[in-house]
């Protein structure tokens, strides 16, 4: 059974909206007025009482393992498993603007961004455990890197042309770090020397 969350909207108070599908269709509206208690739902086939939607994404939670929100791990329970998913579709947000590393002595769900912001590519990753080290627990962006598009993006590299353009984006060149990049898709610039 594939669950999802779509359509969030918060705000800053906590509340939010948001549509739960199951198996490609809209099954409950969910939400929350931020004044604590439990969650909303409004169940799309709820009839005197029962829904069918209900009771099957329940026992699809019951299933689910433990999860380690708020920093204990817990069974699972709709409202638990909502939670930590908005928290997870935000940090993934938050890792489309910024590069997010975790150090030693940061908590399981802290992490650090930079100022200003580190657009995430597989140059900046080998900047940071260069210059981070045996200090750096992860970089978050990774979990929403799929591995083998990583390896094959760290392979390529952008040249400049005589008029001063990359090949990738046929952009100009800025520096992120010590880097030089292009500043259409931040690929890592190699200089070839014009013979």
């Amino acid at each position: 059974m594939k669950v999802e969350l779509k359509k969030i909207k918060e705000l800053n108070t906590g509340a939010f909206t948001a549509e739960l599908w199951i198996d490609g269709n809209l099954a409950a509206g969910v939400d929350d007025d931020g004044r604590g208690g439990a969650y909303r739902y409004r169940w799309a086939d709820r009839m005197h009482g029962k829904s069918d939607l209900e009771s099957r994404f329940k026992a699809w939670i019951e299933a689910q393992p433990s999860v380690g929100y708020p920093f204990t791990f817990q069974r699972a329970t709709p409202d638990i498993w909502v939670a930590a998913e908005i928290d997870r579709m935000e940090l993934k947000r938050k890792c489309a603007r910024n590069t997010l590393i975790r150090l030693v002595g940061d908590g399981p769900e802290q992490y650090r961004s930079f100022t200003p912001a580190w657009k995430f590519t597989p140059t900046v990753a080998e900047q940071i455990r260069k210059d981070y080290g045996t200090d750096l627990l992860e970089i978050v962006n990774e979990r929403y890197t799929d591995p083998t598009r990583r390896v094959a993006r760290a392979s390529r590299r952008a040249t400049v042309n005589n008029e001063g353009f990359t090949s990738c984006c046929d952009a100009m060149t800025t520096y992120s770090g010590s880097v030089e990049c292009c500043k259409g898709c931040w690929e890592e610039v190699i200089t070839e020397e014009i013979k």
